[in-house]
């Protein structure tokens, strides 16, 4: 079974994304830190002498320069600018210590990017198949103790409860294991899953799927059909899940992608064939996951050369008045141009334009595709076109 879920498109949006958080945290700091600096040399009525005021803006003037002067090369040292009047290098010197803590911090996130989606991916996953199951719960303690209703609603609740892949994975739980998800609150609010387990047995879709089937109903199509109509297509469950996974939008069609596939797996091969799909797919993603991890690691390590590059490729944009994620999204294809050899220079500069016309503005694809071509000069010979 194809276990190709996560695709390097997905990879480079994700890249996208979490560079584009850093870079605006980034900034974030900077400010911040010239700010201080600014602070450290306010002139204050109560505490200096008028004939103070003008040397104080001096040296705010000569300090903010100095700090912005020393992170803009790369790497810059946070060391103590001795050739500097005291207070000045001083207050240099800890908004640069501050401002490097706080990046390193942000890289960490921004490194971690993969193994938090990948982390979200799982725990939609499991909260979907558990709130399946506590439906089948439900449906058999209603059953059991005779709590029907008439009609296709009726025959819904019965085909639920004795739902057979439902049942092995409510009586044996084991499999959760294979799932790689920290710990999640489960149960959701009572209230809701009531709430959801009614939507389900008032709904049409799932009425109508047994209304039509002639004789017992195929277990993986009825799975699929309450999925789609309740978890995919409900703005409760939705938004429940928006809250717990920021990212949801774009998860969820991979989520319903594992859950196709698992649930043939359950019918075909079982607890043990899910078991062992879960373990292949996550050295899958490990693979597909040092993509990331080197696209950003190559794209960080190379900022100031991009930068560079981008600059002198721009002739009707200076580098600092392009949008931000235009920019960003060049870096990260100079990266593969540069780095990956194994893919075509064509698949790179075409996912890049496709990204942009999903992310950018209306001018952004148009742009991306004509910065690359003129940057394509500045890539070294060899590659694979």
């Amino acid at each position: 079974m194809s276990n190709s879920f996560i695709t390097r498109r997905f990879i480079r949006i994700k890249a996208l994304q979490y560079l584009y958080g850093y870079t605006i945290a980034q900034q974030a700091h900077k400010e911040k830190a010239i700010e201080q600096i600014k602070t450290d040399f306010l002139f204050d009525c109560f505490v200096h002498e008028p004939v103070q005021k003008a040397q104080l803006q001096q040296k705010q003037t000569t300090a903010v320069a100095l700090f912005r002067k020393t992170i803009a090369k790369e790497p810059f040292s946070p060391l103590f600018p001795s050739d500097e009047e005291s207070t000045i290098g001083q207050s240099v010197h800890n908004n640069l210590l501050y401002y490097r803590q706080a990046c390193i911090q942000d890289q960490t996130i921004l490194h971690k990017g993969w193994n938090q989606s990948k982390a979200y991916i799982c725990m939609d996953y499991l909260y979907i198949l558990l709130l399946l199951i506590e439906w089948h719960k439900m449906a058999k303690a209603e059953v059991a103790t005779g709590k029907l209703i008439t009609g296709n609603a009726s025959r819904l609740k019965e085909a639920l409860a004795q739902h057979a892949l439902l049942a092995q994975l409510y009586h044996r739980n084991h499999w959760k294991e294979a799932i790689p998800s920290e710990t999640i609150h489960w149960p959701i609010a009572e209230d809701c899953v009531q709430a959801w387990y009614r939507q389900l047995l008032q709904s049409a879709e799932p009425s109508k799927l047994l209304a039509d089937a002639a004789g017992s109903i195929d277990t993986i199509e009825l799975l699929e059909c309450m999925v789609q109509t309740i978890i995919f297509n409900n703005k409760e469950v939705d938004s429940f899940f928006e809250k717990i996974d920021i990212y949801w939008s774009a998860h969820a069609s991979i989520v319903k992608q594992l859950l196709t596939s698992t649930f043939k797996l359950l019918a075909a091969e079982g607890l043990a064939g899910f078991v062992s799909f879960w373990r292949k797919l996550e050295a899958r993603w490990e693979k597909i996951g040092s993509f990331y991890d080197h696209l950003v690691q190559f794209t960080l390590q190379d900022n100031a050369l991009y930068e560079a590059m981008i600059g002198e490729a721009a002739k009707k944009w200076t580098s600092e008045r392009m949008v931000l994620l235009d920019k960003l999204m060049l870096k990260l294809a100079l990266t593969e141009l540069r780095r990956f050899e194994e893919i075509p220079m064509k698949v790179s500069i075409n996912e890049y334009i496709e990204i942009a016309k999903l992310y950018g503005t209306a001018k952004s694809a148009s742009f991306v595709n004509g910065m690359l071509e003129e940057l394509l000069k500045k890539v070294p010979a060899g590659r694979d076109g």
